[in-house]
């Protein structure tokens, strides 16, 4: 589908004079040889250089590690031609059954739905968006409360684009927009910036200051209650608590050699200062500011910010591992035109890994790649690269669309002091399935969260010391979703970790996990995955490795598991065992009274 948008002679001499008076930047972006007018000519006109992305780097034949990340370097799936030009690559289950859907942002054109039908999809969408304005990129949230993903749309405002929202009603998208913002946005991103358990929503755009929709009881403001006022030209952004005070501060990358490549809004007590008082100290002549993502990349309880550094150029990319300080803590080995990005584990080894896309407008070819986490050290060499050799794009996102890599997991955290805003030891994460307070279940309204991203934010203030215990999914095994802005398709990369070339070496039960610990009133929990059918038997040892009893013996089906038990073992050590025709695991419980 093609709707490119015609704009007059007058249309574009106003443009220009606009720009020309507020920027002194006198270009103008033009349509030449029958190429596509876009985003691409925009962003290269306010770098004020030509293209410049070849650098001689080899094309679609990068270096690359051994193999270490479990992803087949071609894609099983691949979209029809669509759209006009293919930006943001998404994977949400809007529709509740578990199953990620993929959503492609397309500017000048719908963005478009493809439903996941048990793990797999049809080439063609199964939903569009009624309108055909500016879209880049989105950001899904449940922003009512109601149970279910919404998605924000970020509209870029050279040409007039307003972001907007679409939201899910029963697992269907709504056509229309719900509510447009009266701002455009380049990127856009849920977060709860004044701790009351409702995602607020923040905008960064090329030709407007940062801004902020609040959410009030479900309704998102239509003027934004708070804006920058130092600098624009902005791609990308991220909600961090970058200082680790229980709130989320807003980073945003640069592209304008003008300002900095990355900037922070430190968030002051539900208020974000409108002068960022943290800043890159990298210069920006020399570096082009492109996505960020947000998470603990080696474990030491601090959030980290990786940064590509690309869109049009060729730079290393970077990872912001200190706030105290204003240069990088980590730079990658390669040069590539770095665009969007996505933190995951995806090679299953509990740390997170660092993909993205590369994207130019040449009709070349560059691959999206991934950086390998090892014990919390970030490789500088890419470990993994697609192929498919005339790709290039911004879209990149990670979701396991065939749920055979589901795992459960509980995190435990005491209060400390009034903190409402807490990480989870995981991310990106499935689904919360349950959360509690001392006991007491939190409702929906009750706090608000970034699946993506790792967070929850409580609406009550909670008592310090008080047991929280989050119940949720997540996955050892993400495919790796990419679009491609050269050929208008979105491309799915499998994830062998389950199912493919580590089959033969894996267990039959994984996640095997008893709490709570200690048990004080008699009851333990049990939970577990069951990877393939199988005879399963579970005992209960003392110390000495004398049998106590016997609590299962037979066969169990593929499944998740979780079962309470009642037992009267006296106070003591004990040690549950698990065991299979491929395995033994060991549990060690500790009972008072």
């Amino acid at each position: 589908m093609n709707n490119k948008r015609k704009y007059s002679f007058l249309q574009g001499v106003g443009i220009f004079l606009l720009f020309y008076l507020l920027f002194f930047t006198p270009s103008i972006v033009k349509a030449v040889d029958n190429k596509k007018l876009d985003l691409l000519d925009i962003i290269s006109q306010i770098r004020g250089e030509p293209l410049n992305i070849n650098q001689n780097l080899p094309q679609h034949q990068p270096y690359v590690q051994p193999f270490s990340i479990p992803l087949e370097t071609t894609p099983f799936w691949t979209s029809d031609a669509i759209g006009y030009s293919l930006w943001g690559a998404y994977l949400a289950d809007i529709t509740g059954d578990g199953y990620p859907e993929i959503i492609i942002i397309s500017e000048q054109s719908p963005n478009y739905l493809f439903k996941n039908q048990n793990g797999t999809f049809r080439t063609s969408p199964d939903w569009e968006s009624s309108d055909s304005d500016f879209h880049v990129s989105a950001a899904f949230g449940d922003y009512d409360n109601d149970g279910d993903l919404d998605m924000a749309v970020a509209d870029y405002s050279y040409f007039g684009g307003r972001s907007r929202l679409y939201r899910n009603d029963n697992g269907t998208l709504t056509a229309d927009a719900v509510w447009i913002a009266s701002t455009g946005g380049f990127w856009c991103g849920w977060g709860d910036v004044d701790n009351d358990g409702d995602l607020d929503l923040a905008m960064v755009d090329l030709f407007g200051y940062p801004s902020l929709y609040k959410n009030n009881n479900g309704m998102l403001e239509t003027t934004p209650s708070w804006q920058a006022i130092d600098c624009n030209f902005d791609v990308c952004g991220a909600w961090i608590d970058a200082d680790n005070d229980g709130d989320l501060d807003l980073a945003v990358a640069d592209i304008n050699w003008q300002y900095p490549v990355l900037r922070i809004y430190f968030n002051n007590n539900g208020i974000l200062e409108q002068i960022a008082s943290w800043s890159s100290q990298l210069d920006p002549n020399n570096y082009c500011g492109s996505c960020l993502a947000a998470g603990d990349i080696n474990k030491n309880g601090t959030i980290d910010l990786a940064a590509t550094m690309g869109w049009l150029e060729s730079h290393e990319n970077c990872i912001y591992g200190n706030f105290n300080y204003h240069i990088p803590t980590w730079y990658s080995d390669d040069f590539y035109p770095s665009a969007g990005c996505v933190l995951g584990d995806i090679n299953g080894d509990g740390w997170l890994d660092w993909a993205y896309n590369n994207i130019c407008e040449t009709g070349v070819g560059y691959p999206a790649m991934v950086y390998e986490n090892t014990n919390g050290i970030m490789n500088g060499t890419p470990a993994w690269a697609s192929n498919v050799p005339t790709s290039a794009g911004m879209g990149i996102d990670l979701g396991d669309v065939d749920r055979d890599g589901i795992r459960y997991k509980e995190d435990t955290i005491y209060a400390p002091g009034t903190r409402k805003l807490f990480y989870l030891s995981i991310l990106p994460i499935d689904k919360i399935e349950q959360i509690t307070i001392n006991g007491d279940t939190v409702p929906l309204n009750g706090y608000c969260c970034d699946l993506k991203a790792g967070w929850i934010s409580f609406r009550d203030s909670i008592p310090q010391g008080a047991q929280i215990i989050i119940k949720y999914h997540y996955s050892i095994d993400l495919e790796l979703l990419i679009s491609d802005y050269n050929n208008n398709r979105a491309y799915l990369f499998r994830n062998t970790n389950i199912g493919g070339i580590n089959e033969k070496f894996r267990t039959l039960v994984s996640n095997f996990q008893c709490y709570p610990v200690p048990v004080r009133d008699g009851r333990i929990t049990l939970s577990f995955v069951m990877r393939d059918s199988g005879r399963l038997r579970l005992s209960i040892y003392d110390t000495s490795g004398r049998k106590i009893t016997e609590l299962f013996n037979g066969v169990v089906n593929t499944g998740i598991y979780k079962e309470a038990i009642a037992t009267d073992l006296p106070p003591g050590v004990y040690f549950l065992r698990c065991e299979t025709n491929k395995e033994s695991i060991n549990n060690k419980i500790v009972v008072v009274r």
